[in-house]
């Protein structure tokens, strides 16, 4: 029989080991905390994994291939790019925060304190309700790999892919999904770059790659579609309503600090950057091989393709991995979220929460399976149930964390304003512009719940969270307190000086390098316009004499010592950042001063610690092109496609690895 391939037995291996591994794991829980957020006896390396685990969905995979054959590069950077904005701000925001909501084990737990029992309830249904469709929508995917990979049937694809999940995390939970969600993790960092790999190979690599898709698929600004993948960007992006949900509140919760949950959200977005960039590969390697393939048919025809047998079973067990992965935390979130936050908060009788718990979430995983079995819209269900809980909880969520004075009213003012107009907006606006009927409520919810709070406080009203026994300190926002924010001369002069303590200069050997640099490779340059020349001198000259300044330190006066560190900032700043930028304009791209980028960058987070290497970087080159322009004219850089993409491809990762290594050595220091 076909179903005992050689590719069948290597899925059967995979979800065999999946379902050992996830029970062992989950033995023996005691009680809600540990099935909830495991105890938190997580590292930070089981919790990034964990995290990327359930970000990456079969969605993810497959609907953003899909995407970027359709309509090219700007999917990838309206819906899988900006929600990294919101997970850096998350970071840096929001987790430091939620150290005061240290005994919440769910979302839910969190919108209680916030917001009283209605909060918790509103927000314990309308996460079930949308981890339940992703659960359905993840069940779905699982019988599409299986069928058009493995030749299954549908009913029985269903079954196999969703009991497997529903087991292990139902009886197992966090424990059982986070040990699984590793396993599954290691496959996937298998399958897609060894999938992105082979099909950029097939078209010649990278380069070529690029020079064969056609025009339209790279545009951006000029695109067909760039007001609806704008407002995804916009709204769904930025303020994630899916990164804002139970199950990723759960990743937060099980850090035990807010050290570990801030590294899991830069590791994972880190990570994301990549594993989106070989997505886009790999739509854009389907669109030069495969041109006039159904979208929906880019993977199954892929990995049937161009894969011998056996590694079309490590395939098709790698997107079943990234399919089950996002399934069993959002059926174990909402197993959570209807007992811990509904039922039990109104339940009169004590409930018995982890017997209920697991009985609960096996019970959602079957109900979810044959739901599967009985409509055919559950990727709508899916886009409904997270538009619905983003417009509706996502705003108070953010910020009641983030230190507003809450209170119940406000919160069930906006909640039942909102559903109604996020009801009306999804029936009544037609399908070019139905995209817009998340942003409207999500808009509506904002102006109702800040406009209920400003009225009920007579202006805005923010808490101070005290670390010691909880304590709070109501306060209101001055423009005094916004201005502390403002890089005034006397913030720029101490920020320079911390950071030159902190981290020492090299000032001495640098004014020396540099001055030998542009003295000695200076008469071997040769340049096809001789009116820069005279630019070229007076820029050196000027850089040569910034650095006399930082070889004179011993003799200047005492009273401008205090000046120093912000005139070796300086003075960086204008050799290094401002001075290759303008010197690659002038000589249009030429392969000295692509050289010379890379150099520059790997020179300067040598130099300063990493945050004042990206502000040194950025405030000089955008320093560099304004300077071209209002002194010497317009810029116009032609650059060949070959040097465009050696600019790319040097500052990236020049970029990436400085810093990556840069970062070691200050947290040494």
């Amino acid at each position: 029989m076909h179903y005992l391939s050689i590719d069948h037995i290597v899925v059967y291996v995979f979800l065999l080991i999946t379902l050992v591994v996830g029970l062992l794991a989950g033995r023996a829980i005691k009680d809600i905390e540990e099935y909830a957020i495991a105890n938190r006896v997580y590292g930070t390396g089981a919790l990034t994994i964990t995290f990327l685990a359930t970000f990456i969905g079969g969605n993810t995979i497959i609907g953003t291939t899909e995407n970027v054959f359709r309509d090219g590069i700007l999917p990838i950077i309206a819906t899988a790019l900006t929600p990294l904005i919101c997970i850096v701000w998350m970071a840096i925001w929001l987790v430091p925060r939620m150290i005061h909501f240290e005994g919440s084990l769910t979302m839910g737990d969190i919108m209680g304190t916030l917001y009283g029992r209605h909060g918790q309830v509103a927000t314990g249904v309308l996460g079930f309700l949308f981890t339940i469709c992703i659960v359905c929508a993840q069940i779905v995917a699982l019988a599409y790999v299986y069928e058009f990979l493995l030749d299954f049937k549908n009913h029985w694809a269903i079954g196999l892919g969703g009991l497997i999940a529903v087991t292990y995390a139902s009886m197992g939970g966090m424990k059982a999904v986070t040990i699984t969600d590793v396993l599954q993790f290691a496959v996937l960092v298998i399958v897609i770059p060894m999938i992105a790999n082979v099909m950029t190979h097939e078209v010649g690599g990278i380069k070529e790659l690029l020079s064969k898709v056609p025009a339209e698929k790279l545009q951006i600004a000029g695109h067909a579609k760039i007001g609806y993948y704008t407002s995804l960007a916009l709204f769904i992006g930025v303020l994630s309503p899916f990164l804002l949900s139970p199950p990723f509140v759960a990743r937060m919760l099980m850090a035990r600090e807010k050290r570990q949950a801030t590294h899991m959200l830069f590791i994972g977005g880190a990570f994301l950057l990549f594993f989106f960039f070989l997505i886009m590969l790999i739509g854009l390697a389907a669109i030069v091989l495969y041109p006039s393939i159904a979208s929906d048919k880019i993977i199954p025809h892929v990995v049937s393709e161009l894969f011998p047998v056996g590694l079309r079973g490590v395939c098709a067990a790698g997107i079943i991995a990234v399919i089950m992965s996002t399934a069993d935390s959002c059926l174990h979130a909402a197993g959570l979220s209807l007992i811990h936050d509904v039922i039990r908060p109104l339940s009169t009788a004590k409930i018995p929460g982890l017997r209920w718990v697991k009985c609960c979430t096996f019970a959602i995983g079957c109900v979810s399976i044959l739901m599967t079995r009985v409509t055919h819209s559950i990727f709508g269900m899916v886009i409904y149930g997270m538009g619905m809980m983003g417009a509706t909880i996502t705003v108070p969520f953010v910020a009641g964390v983030l230190g507003l004075k809450t209170d119940p009213k406000s919160f069930k003012i906006a909640l039942w304003v909102t559903i109604p107009v996020f009801i009306a907006t999804n029936l009544q606006f037609s399908a070019e512009i139905h995209h817009w009927a998340y942003p409207v409520s999500l808009i509506v919810n904002v102006l109702i719940f800040f406009g209920t709070h400003v009225l009920q406080n007579k202006g805005f009203m923010l808490e101070k969270r005290m670390s010691v026994g909880n304590q709070r300190l109501l306060w209101r926002p001055t423009w005094s307190g916004w201005t502390r924010w403002l890089p005034t001369p006397r913030k720029l002069l101490a920020y320079s000086h911390q950071k030159v303590s902190q981290y020492g200069t090299d000032s001495t050997l640098f004014a020396l390098f540099l001055s030998l640099n542009y003295m000695v490779p200076f008469f071997m340059y040769s340049y096809s316009n001789p009116s820069i020349y005279g630019w070229i001198l007076a820029i050196k000259s000027i850089s040569i004499f910034l650095c006399l300044g930082l070889l004179l330190k011993p003799y200047w006066p005492p009273k401008l010592l205090a000046y120093f560190p912000a005139y070796y900032h300086l003075t960086l700043l204008y050799c290094l950042p401002f001075t290759s930028t303008v010197m690659f304009l002038l000589t249009q791209g030429s392969v000295d001063w692509l050289i010379n980028v890379a150099l520059t960058i790997m020179f300067l987070i040598v130099l300063v610690d990493w945050m004042s290497f990206i502000i040194l970087t950025v405030l000089g080159v955008a320093l560099g092109f304004l300077f071209h322009k209002l002194s010497i004219g317009p810029i116009n850089l032609q650059l060949d496609f070959s040097t465009g993409y050696l600019l790319v491809y040097t500052c990236f990762f020049s970029t990436l690895i400085a810093l990556l290594f840069a970062r070691r050595k200050e947290q040494h220091f």
